[in-house]
Formats: C-alpha cells, sequence, structure tokens
C-alpha cells in the first residue's frame, strides 16, 4: 500500500514534469518568468539544487518505508542506489557551477 502510494505520487510528480517541459518548449513557461536568473549557470545551479534536495526527500521517504516494512529491501536497495548516483552528479555539477560562478563553494 505504502509503496503504491509512492509510486502513484512519483507517477503524478513526473507527469507534472512533463508537462511543464512541454509548455516551457512551447514558449509559455510561467515558471521561468518566477525568478530572475543573471545567468544561465545561476538556473542550473538552482535546478540543480532543488533537484537534489527533492532527492534527499525521497530517500527519506523510503527508508520511512523500509523501517514500516511497506517496502522490501531489494526494492528499497534498487531505489537508493538509482538516487544516490543521481544526488551525486546533481552535488558535482553544483560544485562545479560554483567554482564557474565564482561563488564559496560549501
Amino acid at each position: 500500500n505504502y509503496l503504491t502510494n509512492l509510486q502513484a505520487k512519483t507517477n503524478e510528480m513526473l507527469e507534472a514534469t512533463q508537462k511543464t517541459s512541454s509548455s516551457s518548449e512551447k514558449g509559455n513557461s510561467v515558471k521561468d518568468d518566477a525568478l530572475i536568473i543573471p545567468a544561465p549557470v545561476y538556473k542550473q545551479l538552482l535546478q540543480a539544487y532543488a533537484e537534489e534536495h527533492a532527492i534527499q526527500d525521497l530517500l527519506f521517504y523510503l527508508a520511512d518505508g523500509l523501517r514500516r516494512k511497506s517496502i522490501g529491501l531489494d526494492t528499497y536497495l534498487k531505489h537508493i542506489r538509482e538516487l544516490s548516483r543521481k544526488q551525486f552528479i546533481l552535488r558535482a555539477t553544483m560544485r562545479k557551477c560554483r567554482q564557474v560562478a565564482g561563488l564559496p563553494s560549501k
């Protein structure tokens, strides 16, 4: 039940992301107008930061699902491995963006 709800919410988020992506390709993006970003590197940094925090939340909820025995260990490890790889790439991207933008590193 917990895993089914988690998968349904994940699919819902993916559909919303795809709709947003398709509307931004058509030039109808409202989200791009919400923030004034002076350079593309800052936009990339902001996007990587948001994705990294979303992954952090997913990792928490997966651990919670495992603790409650709502998901199996195999499923947990599969998703943790995949998300951890993506999180690693996002953190490396953020580090590189900070270097390029001349911002202090964390």
